[in-house]
């Protein structure tokens, strides 16, 4: 009788809960064991939370050891475009704040890796844009698609392929700089927004292509007389 009542009294005291301190609640999207997520359908008093993952399989895991979905987490927001692993980029699906973020890559397959890791496009870093005309691996030029604040841009060369490249080993058009030849074009400067802010389609200005101690820049130089 008095293992029964024992018994009795172990199981009231693990109870299920809506939430666990305001922390992870039952319906919560959450991320665990470095690549799954899934949705809280239970917690627990004692620590424990039940996942149903994305394979609708049950797990019970340490809430500790989950990390819970957020709109943003840091600079990384649902929706953003990102880029990682060197030659990859696709949108961020889910962050969760254990750092991780869930990635839905160009090919349309999962990925997770962690948010420090990962570039955030911009409409402009530093001084290239999305749009701008780009030189690159000595006899190539494309455009850049996507420029993301790890210091890698996409770029569509000119036989319609994509490639990923450092900002620094590009050579690309800068306006409102002294240059080589005279045009009229549109002035960029950033807002605090990141937005491009264009002057007077008449204002006259000039373009260059850098770095200009490169013997390819000389070559896209030419092209410009």
């Amino acid at each position: 009788m008095k293992t029964f009542i024992f018994a009795l009294t172990l199981l009231s005291s693990i109870s299920a809960f809506t939430c666990d301190q305001d922390r992870i609640c039952s319906g919560d999207r959450v991320q665990f064991d470095g690549n799954n997520s899934g949705t809280a359908v239970e917690v627990f008093n004692n620590g424990k939370v039940k996942i149903k993952d994305d394979s609708t399989e049950y797990k019970y895991r340490d809430i500790s050891q989950v990390g819970k979905g957020h709109r943003c987490v840091g600079r990384i927001c649902r929706k953003n475009r990102v880029q990682f692993d060197g030659n990859n980029s696709g949108t961020a699906v889910e962050v969760f704040d254990n750092g991780k973020v869930k990635i839905k890559d160009n090919s349309s397959e999962y990925k997770y890796r962690d948010i420090s890791q990962v570039g955030k496009a911009y409409n402009c870093v530093e001084s290239l844009c999305s749009r701008d005309r780009v030189q690159f691996d000595g006899n190539n030029s494309g455009t850049a698609v996507e420029v993301f604040d790890n210091g890698k841009v996409k770029i569509k060369d000119n036989s319609s392929e994509y490639k990923y490249r450092d900002m620094y080993q590009l050579g690309y058009e800068v306006t409102c700089s002294v240059g080589l030849k005279k045009q009229t074009c549109k002035c960029r400067n950033l807002n605090e927004d990141n937005e491009d802010y264009q002057a007077e389609p008449s204002t006259t200005l000039v373009i260059e292509f850098y770095p200009k101690d490169s013997n390819y820049s000389e070559v896209y130089r030419n092209k410009l007389n």
